[in-house]
């Protein structure tokens, strides 16, 4: 025999209930400042010393560059980007933030440059981290030879 559950309104297990206190609880902590700034956060995953890579201790992409939480607006902030506008400003329409490093987490404003995604493309291609679409191509048949001489 199935047992209902019925809310009764104020009561402290219904969900109604639950939604409004867990608001309160957010609204009373971002008062008091419990909430970190995006600088603060950006500061505890960004070591800043040396002429080196700064490498990014916090979250990364699949891709290895960092990335920061923005509050659940968006998907996240690069975190190269947001190095690169701590240090010099907004980053200009059409623009992208490249490395000179090579190093996704990098977050050093000094490895990068502003240019745009040909820019990014062609660097890529000076440094040899680039291949063609026919050597892609080439290189995708030759695994695949590969796997079925197997």
């Amino acid at each position: 025999m199935g047992r209902g559950i019925s809310w009764a309104k104020g009561n402290k297990q219904s969900p109604e209930w639950i939604a409004k206190r867990v608001a309160a609880i957010r609204t009373t902590k971002a008062a008091k400042g419990f909430r970190s700034t995006l600088n603060e956060r950006f500061e505890k995953y960004a070591p800043s010393s040396g002429k080196g890579c700064w490498l990014w201790t916090g979250p990364l992409l699949n891709v290895g560059y960092g990335v920061l939480s923005d509050g659940g607006k968006h998907r996240g902030i690069l975190a190269h980007r947001m190095a690169w506008e701590r240090a010099n400003g907004p980053i200009p329409e059409g623009m992208d933030v490249c490395h000179i490093c090579d190093t996704p987490s990098c977050v050093n404003p000094s490895h990068f440059f502003l240019g745009t995604q040909a820019d990014n493309n062609r660097d890529a291609w000076r440094k040899g981290r680039m291949v063609s679409a026919l050597e892609a191509l080439h290189r995708h048949h030759t695994r695949t030879l590969r796997t079925y001489r197997s």
